[in-house]
């Protein structure tokens, strides 16, 4: 849904570290590879608890990738 709102868009703007995030890599990709003028801002101004969340998620990937032998 949000590539046929990118598709329509003069402009995107983004956050900075999409690596982190999958959907927002593929939308800043997407953008720059269309010429779609492009601003990144940092997360931690758009989104509540950034370093919070990221802490969470980074717990729940360890687990999730923890081999056991």
């Amino acid at each position: 849904e949000s590539l046929k709102k990118l598709a329509q868009a003069d402009v995107f703007i983004g956050i900075e570290d999409t690596w982190s995030w999958n959907g927002c890599a593929i939308e800043d990709e997407t953008a720059r590879r269309y010429g779609i003028k492009t601003y990144r801002v940092n997360p931690q101004y758009v989104i509540d608890n950034y370093k919070a969340l990221v802490k969470s998620l980074e717990h729940t990937c360890n687990e999730a990738t923890t081999v056991e032998f």
